[in-house]
């Protein structure tokens, strides 16, 4: 499924070290009215050393994971969030429901 691909990464990096992630897994769900294709991707592993946040290196990991997805056909594009990182969630355009936020920038 998905063309066989199952994730996409993203690593920041300065320096030559590793200061960000963030994984999105894709998989497939019964096609419904909102999802005909059923393709859906999962955020995790979204994580920004410490001493680099505040400069929009977790923002930008993000907004690349979603526009891969985007590309890879998903409908549905969810993560769980923490309390820490739920508004830059928000700000990007997730929404939460029952379980997980879901990516929905045109709801309100």
């Amino acid at each position: 499924g998905l063309n066989a691909q199952t994730c996409d990464a993203a690593i920041a990096e300065e320096e030559g070290h590793c200061i960000g992630t963030t994984i999105a897994f894709y998989y497939l769900s019964v096609p419904s009215s909102r999802n005909h294709t059923g393709k859906n991707a999962y955020i995790t592993s979204v994580f920004v050393e410490p001493d680099c946040r505040r400069r929009g290196i977790g923002s930008g990991m993000v907004k690349q994971i979603v526009a891969w997805a985007q590309q890879s056909g998903c409908a549905n594009i969810m993560l769980t969030a923490t309390d820490m990182g739920a508004p830059l969630y928000r700000k990007l355009g997730f929404r939460q429901t029952p379980g997980a936020m879901l990516y929905a920038p045109d709801m309100e």
